[in-house]
């Protein structure tokens, strides 16, 4: 018998590594035997409000004691008080379709953006991330692709914007792909962990009129980014790219919309095309749409981004990330960073320890080959910040001498080599 009864994600069963956890409180995962990890990437950019937020735990401990299970086609105060708060969020008129996942948001934008303008294809960043299912990975371009057989015809590739800020290279793909076959363009605002790359607004501008021009629609993939991650509620609204993409067809939510204390996920529709279906019918639906526990922590969410007192500890939150990532940029393994509100990217001149290493010395974070990224928790303190990104300028330290030294380890042996008390 194999030595789990279940799979690890995106992983190789033999050999696969977890974190063995046995409990999560504020920012700090413990792992068997009380190793305590400090939570800097929110687990997976979900846990915005960190591992014990009393407001959400308060309102699923309510809200298990109403209706605690879904109706997909119940009428409820609770589900039309949470998508209007979604819609207001988003700042446009529209509607919500509740999906349990960044994924399924995403599988049903591309399907109503097929089903709306009888078209097949749709083009997305050639680095990105949509979701898992066959759909979202289909428009998928990061190695999460690989190995899956997925629909012919369906996807296509514009470059980055980093290498292509005036959009030339995306209006070439637009014109090889044929305009008329064009059902959308799929873009994250931000990208997560394909490297903190947004778009210059020159660039935005051009995606904006190559959909007007061609019919094709825009859906904004703001599945990681969105809900406060890069500053404002949304990505899109940052007040340069607010005035260029003007408004959205197409906003995909989820993760960090419950803070990670229950699945759920969104699909907001423009209300332009939402009025299609008054009269057609909408072929979509899940068995638990709208669950009420993940709308009651949803709506916690939505109330704590729109508090003043919030919103002004979390910009000097912001603010101290930038000073201490910036700071970073200095570093001898550091080729680069890029930030922006509380998400980070570090390129390194050397080859990243492996994950495990950061885990054995207290911070979690993504770990890719020539790549670092962060997202600490909203309501991590500066001083758990600042003692997050001191160990890591150790790790890269010891990452540095390493080639001529064993990995040291240990958080006591690695400090101890940095000659830091």
């Amino acid at each position: 018998m194999a030595a789990r009864p279940y799979f690890v994600t995106w992983s190789a069963q033999e050999g696969a590594v977890e974190l063995a956890l046995e409990r999560a409180e504020g920012q700090t995962l413990f792992l068997q035997g009380g190793h305590a990890v400090l939570d800097l990437v929110s687990t997976s950019f979900h846990t915005n409000f960190g591992h014990s937020f009393a407001p959400i735990l308060e309102a699923l401990r309510q809200q298990l004691g109403g209706v605690c299970t879904s109706i997909a086609k119940a009428s409820t105060p609770q589900r039309s008080a949470a998508a209007r708060g979604l819609v207001d969020a988003v700042g446009h008129p529209g509607r919500i379709l509740f999906t349990l996942g960044g994924a399924e948001s995403v599988e049903n934008a591309l399907k109503l953006a097929r089903s709306l303008t009888g078209r097949a294809r749709v083009l997305s960043r050639c680095k990105s991330y949509h979701g898992a299912t066959l759909g979202a990975l289909g428009v998928t371009g990061d190695w999460r692709r690989n190995g899956q057989v997925l629909p012919e015809g369906f996807g296509g590739f514009f470059p980055d914007p980093a290498s292509d800020p005036e959009g030339d290279g995306l209006a070439a793909c637009v014109a090889a792909h044929g305009p008329d076959r064009i059902a959308a363009l799929c873009i994250e605002t931000v990208s997560g962990a394909n490297g903190v790359h947004g778009a210059p607004v020159g660039w935005w501008r051009r995606a904006r009129s190559l959909c007007d021009a061609t019919g094709a629609l825009l859906i904004l993939d703001e599945v990681l980014c969105g809900f406060g991650r890069t500053g404002p509620c949304f990505a899109f609204q940052d007040a340069a790219l607010a005035a260029a993409i003007v408004e959205p067809d197409f906003v995909c939510m989820a993760k960090a919309l419950t803070g990670g204390y229950a699945p759920l996920g969104a699909l907001w529709v423009s209300e332009r095309h939402a009025r299609h279906y008054d009269a057609e019918v909408l072929s979509a639906g899940l068995t638990h749409y709208a669950h009420p526990l993940g709308l009651a922590a949803a709506e916690v969410v939505l109330d704590v981004l729109a508090q003043p007192a919030f919103q002004s500890e979390k910009r000097a939150l912001e603010a101290c990330f930038s000073t201490l990532v910036g700071g970073l940029a200095t570093h001898p393994a550091v080729a680069g960073v890029r930030h922006a509100g509380l998400l980070a990217a570090l390129d390194l001149r050397v080859p990243a320890p492996p994950w495990e290493h950061f885990i054995e010395a207290g911070i979690h974070l993504v770990v890719k080959p020539d790549m670092l990224i962060l997202a600490p928790a909203f309501t991590t303190t500066q001083a758990e910040l600042a003692r997050g990104v001191s160990l890591l300028s150790i790790l890269l330290d010891a990452q540095m001498a390493s080639a001529e030294a064993p990995w040291p380890g240990t958080l006591e042996a690695v400090t101890a080599e940095a000659g830091t008390p």
